[in-house]
């Protein structure tokens, strides 16, 4: 069963993100070599609508919309549920990004403790 996940953009909008199928899977892949050594800014420009076709049904935008309707306030949430139902195929591709590790809590009143050997000087 191929995963999909809505990513609601306002109170009438959404985005629907499809997982990638084998074929768009491939088709990424092939293009990869190719757009590894473009610069971000001619992506985001001029070979913009390239990147874009390679998502296929990936990304399904508001009726009338492109991913060029989105605002950058928005971009991170699609990114995010992109990266989530497309984690088996990151994963298979060593791309999966683990979220960082919990930060121990920790009281920041009290002062550390520092162990014998770590207090004294050499």
């Amino acid at each position: 069963m191929r995963l999909q996940k809505v990513i609601p953009l306002d109170n009438t909008r959404s985005v629907v993100l499809n997982e990638l199928n084998v074929r768009t899977g491939r088709q990424l892949l092939a293009q990869a070599k190719e757009l590894e050594n473009i610069d971000i800014k001619a992506l985001l420009t001029d070979r913009f609508d390239e990147v874009v076709v390679l998502l296929g049904d990936c990304v399904v935008m508001p009726e009338g919309e492109t991913i060029d309707d989105l605002s950058f306030s928005e971009i991170p949430d699609v990114i995010e549920g992109l990266m989530e139902v497309n984690e088996s195929f990151l994963e298979l591709m060593g791309l999966a990004i683990k979220p960082a590790p919990a930060i121990p809590s920790t009281d920041l009143t009290e002062p550390v403790s520092l162990s014998s050997s770590e207090g004294t000087q050499a």
